[in-house]
């Protein structure tokens, strides 16, 4: 197993900065959509998983901690994570990005026309009767004594397969309702009220529970508007990010101090101490041990090394078969729910061991090496060539159809920090459904 001494882990600090910047110089000149290609977004949003962190608490002198973290296997999740970022901008650039145009949907007035007042109303309707149903009513949604994960109490029973649809269905229907507000809300359109409340109802499965993807509605309102108007607004995109950031922060630092609910969400929003714990993160340096389990860094929502020390330690203990554990891999990309085709188990869950009743989920990267060791390298790369051929079915589309591709694939690599390869790849699954079932609502018309 590949190590390195831990007197010089910052020195990859530097090392994985000094690749950032050349790929930022590289997607400048030779990528269509620049410093938003996912040559240099997939290798950012990894670094960011699980680099960030770590170097942010040792340049602060303060310490990385966390109760999953394994100390012995952080170099191998750096070590990983840093040649995962390599192999997927080879991947990136391994297709070449064409000049014709490439339009999925020839006919321009069905951006406009999913914009009109009936169907504002419509998916408002859809949003907010599905958000009540999934937690458990009006009163139940804004306070609840309901713990965390519990959503099988909360739903009203209309039989299991049933139940299971609807809530794997919503996972895909919120973000795609985020899109369609911030869409909406970016090109100025009529009834821009409307927008807002499908914003926030949208957001409400997230906020209810402090999840870490509460600041989702804002990274959506960011990438409309840059592919709306092809243009980088800094300001205004530095903010949004500020604020996803808090948003997120909250839903992964306040549950353990709030019931859930989209009322003691709120409450925890604008609590002084939430947004003074939020800005000493900035610029707090606090070497007291005493304290280190308060110590939470800027993007600790998105940290993924954690996790992946924990099932690079299952590694160690787990006699594996090469053979099953790569064929459950692959099997677990099928595009069927979990309730109809049960996904295979890849290693010890890592809420087995650690002992506990809650889950703990295994992100992608970490399920990747548990199989393939650092040769899973290899694999990362042909995850970049996937996302390549993605981003360059969205190179000229029309506006709703760029920014839905475009988000979905984000969201692909966002999620991989707390879920499985699997429901990285779904994602994935999900766009193309879309895809399909828009380009052929499209031509039957």
């Amino acid at each position: 197993m590949w190590k390195i001494n831990l007197s010089i882990t910052l020195y990859l600090l530097y090392i994985s900065l000094a690749l950032l910047i050349t790929l930022s110089v590289y997607v400048l000149r030779n990528r269509y959509l620049g410093l938003f290609s996912f040559s240099f977004i997939g290798p950012l949003l990894i670094w960011i998983q699980y680099h960030s962190s770590y170097f942010e608490m040792k340049i602060k002198g303060q310490y990385y901690t966390s109760s999953i973290l394994v100390d012995e296997f952080i170099n191998e999740g750096l070590l990983f994570s840093f040649f995962s970022m390599i192999f997927f901008f080879l991947g990136t650039i391994s297709v070449k990005e064409k000049k014709e145009k490439l339009n999925v949907f020839e006919n321009s007035t069905f951006f406009y026309k999913i914009y009109s007042h009936k169907i504002q109303l419509l998916v408002l309707f859809i949003s907010f009767l599905l958000s009540i149903y999934i937690l458990g009513g009006i009163s139940n949604a804004f306070y609840s004594n309901i713990e965390r994960g519990d959503w099988n109490i909360m739903l009203v029973d209309l039989g299991e397969n049933v139940r299971k649809s609807i809530m794997v269905g919503s996972s895909l229907i919120f973000p795609l309702f985020m899109l369609y507000a911030s869409i909406g809300l970016v090109i100025k359109a009529k009834y821009r009220f409307i927008f807002l409340l499908i914003a926030f109802v949208s957001s409400w499965i997230f906020f209810f529970e402090f999840s870490r993807g509460s600041g989702l509605i804002f990274l959506t309102l960011l990438f409309a508007d840059f592919w709306i108007y092809k243009k980088i607004k800094t300001k205004k995109y530095l903010l949004l990010i500020f604020v996803s950031l808090y948003f997120s922060r909250v839903g992964i630092t306040q549950r353990a101090n709030y019931p859930n609910g989209v009322g003691s969400f709120i409450s925890a929003l604008i609590s002084v101490d939430t947004l003074s714990d939020f800005f000493e993160s900035f610029y707090k340096n606090n070497t007291d041990y005493s304290k280190k389990d308060a110590q939470k860094s800027l993007f600790y929502s998105l940290d993924a090394l954690p996790a992946f020390t924990l099932k690079a330690y299952d590694r160690t203990v787990v006699k594996q078969n090469i053979y099953k554990e790569v064929w459950a891999l692959l099997y677990n990309i099928n595009p069927l729910p979990s309730f109809l085709l049960k996904p295979a188990e890849i290693g010890t869950g890592l809420s087995e061991l650690q002992g506990v009743t809650y889950g703990i989920t295994t992100p992608a990267l970490a399920q990747i090496f548990f199989v393939f060791n650092f040769y899973g390298v290899a694999f990362i790369y042909l995850i970049g060539v996937v996302f390549s051929r993605f981003e360059l079915m969205l190179i000229n589309q029309n506006k709703f159809i760029s920014v839905l591709i475009y988000l979905f694939l984000i969201l692909s690599i966002v999620i991989s920090s707390h879920s499985d390869f699997r429901a990285m790849m779904k994602i994935l699954w999900y766009l193309l459904f879309f895809i399909f079932s828009i380009k052929l609502f499209i031509k039957l018309k």
